[in-house]
């Protein structure tokens, strides 16, 4: 600074020369500082913005800061109807075929236990689903890694019944649950 100091003498006034050494050394640490501000900005979380940013694993959810991601039951699955579906409590046709299908986001859990008030059901195709035996009325289902699961379920035994299905949303309690009837 010195050395450009001296060297501007010829070129203008101190005064001027100091001033224009201090405005050159105050844009460098804004830029820097702004430069230091965008890196800060583009590597933060904002749960609330509408995009996913940061270690988000979806839009304003998931990773470290941030809610974990909702899982999702479409209306139908590769079965047909999506039993999972919706919060309502629902009746079928016990000859039907239907689907056990979530679309389950990175860093979320689902385990959904069904249990019997009369009767069976018949289950094949389990892709993605950890199925536990059936025992005493009670089977247990459980995700094996984020993504979309689904299975084929259906032909009830008997001619009628209900079964509960408990949701297990990230979570070692119930978090919702509803009741199948078939007829």
């Amino acid at each position: 600074m010195e050395k450009e100091l001296i060297q501007n003498l010829f070129f203008c006034t101190r005064n001027v020369c100091i001033f224009e050494s201090v405005k050159n050394n105050f844009m460098k640490n804004l830029i820097l500082l702004t430069m230091v501000s965008f890196m800060f900005a583009c590597n933060s979380t904002d749960c609330t913005n509408g995009i996913q940013d940061g270690n988000e694993t979806g839009i304003d959810c998931g990773g470290s800061e941030c809610a974990t991601c909702s899982i999702d039951y479409p209306t139908n699955g590769i079965h047909g109807q999506n039993i999972l579906f919706g919060d309502a409590d629902l009746t079928v046709a016990g000859s039907g075929e239907y689907s056990f299908k979530a679309d389950v986001p990175v860093g979320s859990t689902l385990k959904i236990i069904l249990t019997s008030n009369g009767g069976a059901w018949g289950l094949s195709n389990k892709v993605g689903w950890n199925v536990g035996s059936y025992n005493n009325g009670v089977q247990i289902f459980e995700v094996l890694n984020p993504g979309v699961v689904d299975l084929k379920f259906g032909s009830f035994s008997g001619n009628s019944g209900e079964f509960l299905i408990q949701y297990y949303e990230n979570s070692t309690s119930v978090t919702k649950q509803k009741i199948i009837t078939w007829n």
